[in-house]
């Protein structure tokens, strides 16, 4: 029997990306969708093959034909709909960011635990061969300590009342700007680099735009050496929204610097790899799949159907967000910010 998906959410992530993925997959079946406009979730439920459409968020959690819902709306219905979904006893793979802050995520990792749920955020790029293959170097300590970490991410973005994605643009439901949306991205991977951020300082501001989320962030987050040699790296995190940059959004590049050696890489999401030490220079092209949210929906469902935890559970995704709500936290206090501990 396949593992019976509901999507929470008609967005354009959902229709890209998500929905083929669940439709397209040998062992899932996507059962139903959710969506306060019944009109957009009918359409959806139409074209990508689903049984039915809900507008009501109750009787789509209680729906017995749903095993696992993917929550892919505005991040301020993250939490209600997990904690919703959860207590209805289906399992969660949620959107990034997971959560306005890191308060509301740490409670739906609590919640999801106590229902008795499996519960994850959809940090996709974990999964990508050219991710896999930096993490591998680095598990081999192959340019050292790392000392020094950077990721850029400038693009002009410029949202209308009209558009559809203008919600990013209102804190009340995005929780912010750069440093939310593919921020927590890129701190999700660098925490799967170089293990749990200790502590963040960071500038929030709102530049050049007349929006209420930043449109520049400027972060310094400390992180442990992977390697266990005892010392530390250093990451630097740039983010803005205002700059009118001569690339795509998505045309990332994160450096690694070590004591023996570097990783480049980029445009991150064409696969471009470089390794370069004293005594050797890797220079590699690892395609990500045409959806890059498929090997992130294979993984889940095949571990949910052999009953087994996830690879990346609530509490590896809460990462991210507990270093954007420390960051928003410096900005205003103009302090370097701790960050938890483990456990």
């Amino acid at each position: 029997m396949p593992l019976r998906w509901g999507i929470a959410g008609c967005s354009d992530i959902t229709s890209k990306r998500v929905a083929p993925a669940i439709r397209d997959h040998p062992l899932a079946a996507l059962t139903a969708f959710y969506s306060t406009d019944a009109e957009r979730g009918r359409r959806f439920a139409e074209e990508f093959g689903a049984t039915r459409a809900h507008t009501d968020l109750d009787a789509f959690v209680a729906d017995p034909e749903i095993d696992a819902v993917y929550v892919a709306s505005p991040v301020d219905r993250h939490l209600p709909e997990t904690l919703a979904a959860a207590g209805a006893g289906k399992h969660v793979l949620c959107e990034k960011p997971m959560a306005l802050d890191a308060g509301e995520g740490a409670r739906m990792v609590a919640e999801c635990r106590a229902a008795g749920v499996q519960f994850a955020v959809a940090y996709y790029r974990r999964y990508l061969p050219q991710i896999r293959r930096i993490k591998q170097w680095l598990d081999e300590a192959a340019i050292g300590q790392v000392v020094l970490a950077r990721v850029n991410m400038s693009s002009w973005v410029d949202l209308q009342p009209t558009d559809t994605k203008y919600w990013r643009t209102i804190k009340a439901q995005s929780g912010g700007g750069p440093l939310m949306d593919l921020g927590s991205h890129y701190l999700d991977l660098l925490c799967y680099f170089l293990g749990r951020p200790s502590a963040v300082s960071a500038m929030t501001d709102t530049l050049a735009r007349t929006w209420d989320v930043e449109d520049s962030a400027s972060l310094l987050v400390r992180f442990p050496d992977p390697t266990g040699a005892g010392g530390s790296c250093h990451a630097v995190l740039t983010g803005n929204w205002n700059v009118h940059a001569d690339r795509r959004h998505d045309d990332i590049e994160i450096e690694l610097h070590g004591t023996a050696g570097s990783i480049v890489a980029g445009p991150l999401a064409a696969g471009h790899l470089l390794l370069k030490t004293d005594r050797r220079e890797e220079r590699l092209v690892l395609t990500p799949p045409d959806n890059v949210h498929m090997p992130l929906i294979d993984d889940v469902t095949r571990r949910l159907l052999a009953g087994e935890s996830l690879a990346y559970p609530g509490e590896i995704g809460l990462l991210a967000t507990e270093v954007i709500s420390g960051a928003y936290e410096s900005s205003q206090n103009g302090r370097t910010v701790d960050l938890p501990a483990d456990g």
